[in-house]
């Protein structure tokens, strides 16, 4: 299984000792979004290779140090394989 994770952007380093801390690998890329119509710095965060519920952890962690709401999870039912 695959899964994206959305967030504001406003404490990447600690976002990174949360990812380090939790999976083997993942990939973060920044942008830009909106959250209730207000425009935001995001973050998507791409995990293969985990759990559900390792993925919601992710997210409560995040949602504490970023001091928000929620975090956006997507889970993606595609067909992966490492080549």
């Amino acid at each position: 299984m695959m899964y994206q994770i959305y967030t504001e952007n406003v404490n990447q380093d600690k976002v990174r000792e949360i990812l380090e801390d939790s999976v083997l690998g993942y990939c973060m890329f920044g942008g830009v979004g909106a959250y209730n119509g207000k425009p935001e710095k995001s973050l998507m965060i791409v995990l293969v290779n985990v759990t559900r519920e390792c993925c919601q952890n992710i997210c409560k962690a995040i949602n504490l140090v970023n001091k928000q709401e929620c975090c956006l999870l997507v889970e993606l039912n595609a067909g992966i394989c490492f080549a």
